[in-house]
């Protein structure tokens, strides 16, 4: 069905194309609400590749409940949610993101089948800066890639001498009052990491994934060996090569010290 046809959802912002099959728009029984299947696609406007890495949101008309996919390689997703009003966001680093300002999915509507296209193009114009003085070239090694990605402004990077400014008891204080970043007590000293959705971050230690133990974060990483650290508060601004399917929550590298 061509999108001269079908059904769109209104308030769609930021010049993007969603458009929506089988998506019923109508009141709701009072029966039991059985979860309906959105499947879908993100595409690149201009070549209609698809965009991995894009991170699709769901969120009820009260913003308590969110459902979060991260798209695949063939910039697929598939989210399951019950009957409601939801607004909707796609976004991905390089992109424009999109949102509506709601829609509503009734039981009984079948799947729905959605093709999302996004611009291309920046999402901040900023003037150009002209820097004086020798290029700095990175040393090969582990924290080259760390050095790259705080110089190209990616998600939140720490340096040694930033995390001593923030006078760390515990590993967990180097990301207290970092937005997007929620600390909630676990017992003792120990804390669980979450994004402000609610749900767990994931962790990479020195670029391998790493599933802090029942001994908790703080017990198994001594502030005095963090090097440096990262933080990517969603899936639309964390590089490749810290996408898995944990990502959706966002993600926190660390880095220890080398010699």
């Amino acid at each position: 069905m061509g999108a001269s046809t079908t059904r769109t959802a209104t308030g769609i912002r930021l010049g993007c194309r969603l458009v929506l099959t089988g998506l019923v728009l109508a009141s709701l029984p009072g029966a039991a609400m059985q979860a309906q299947t959105i499947r879908g696609r993100v595409l690149d406007d201009s070549t209609s590749s698809p965009i991995a890495g894009a991170e699709v949101i769901m969120s009820d008309s009260a913003n308590q409940n969110s459902w979060i996919q991260v798209t695949d390689e063939n910039g697929q997703f598939e989210l399951r949610v019950p009957p409601g009003y939801y607004t909707f966001e796609v976004l991905r680093m390089g992109y424009r993101p999109i949102y509506t300002e709601g829609f509503e999915v009734a039981e009984g509507a079948g799947n729905i089948d959605l093709t999302i296209t996004l611009p291309n193009e920046p999402i901040f114009l900023l003037d150009p800066v002209v820097v004086e003085g020798e290029e700095e070239e990175f040393a090969p090694g582990p924290l080259a890639g760390f050095r790259e990605r705080k110089r190209r402004g990616y998600g939140i990077q720490l340096d040694r001498e930033q995390i001593e400014e923030k006078a760390p008891v515990h590993f967990t204080d180097i990301l207290r009052n970092i937005p997007g970043i929620r600390l909630i007590p676990a017992g003792g000293d120990e804390y669980e990491v979450h994004s402000t959705r609610g749900c767990p971050v994931s962790f990479y230690f020195d670029g391998v994934r790493y599933y802090p133990g029942a001994a908790g974060l703080n017990t198994e990483v001594g502030v005095s060996s963090v090097e440096a650290v990262e933080v990517y508060r969603r899936a639309s601004e964390t590089p490749a090569e810290f996408l898995s399917g944990g990502s959706r929550c966002g993600v926190v590298v660390i880095w220890s010290r080398r010699g």
